[in-house]
């Protein structure tokens, strides 16, 4: 633990503020126009298939590829074919709150192994408040986990 602390004082103090993924919503929802293909996320996803796409609350798995993986300020979904006018369009990033990263005892704790690993904890977190905030908004009331 003593290393992370490390870590953390150490970005903060010495570098400023930093953090590796800004302060984001992670969703977008469009109305389709059905001439448009192409919709833009505007937040971090660290892969492809961390952005759920869903076209009038049906998720699709094919008919589209996704750009700007790993970029901070998001990237474009690109169907194959324009939704059809009036479609509901959204975009949603969907981090699974898990981790396969294993620290071993008195190994190297390598800076980009620990900024990916806190990088997708934060992503976590912010789509489980942004969840909460969509479902809040959607019902009145907030929901009781």
């Amino acid at each position: 633990m003593g290393a992370i602390w490390r870590y953390i004082h150490t970005k903060l103090k010495f570098r400023g503020v930093t953090m590796a993924v800004p302060d984001q919503v992670p969703f977008n929802q469009y109305t389709a126009s059905g001439v448009s293909a192409s919709f833009t996320y505007s937040f971090k996803i660290l892969d492809a298939d961390q952005l759920l796409i869903k076209l009038d609350g049906v998720a699709q798995t094919t008919g589209f590829t996704v750009g700007g993986v790993a970029a901070d300020a998001g990237g474009v979904v690109t169907f194959s074919a324009a939704p059809a006018a009036g479609v509901l369009v959204e975009l949603i990033r969907s981090t699974p709150a898990s981790r396969s990263t294993d620290y071993a005892p008195n190994g190297d704790l390598q800076e980009s192994v620990l900024d990916a690993d806190f990088d997708r904890a934060y992503m976590a977190l912010q789509d489980a408040r942004a969840s909460r905030s969509h479902h809040e908004a959607a019902t009145g009331r907030y929901r009781v986990a």
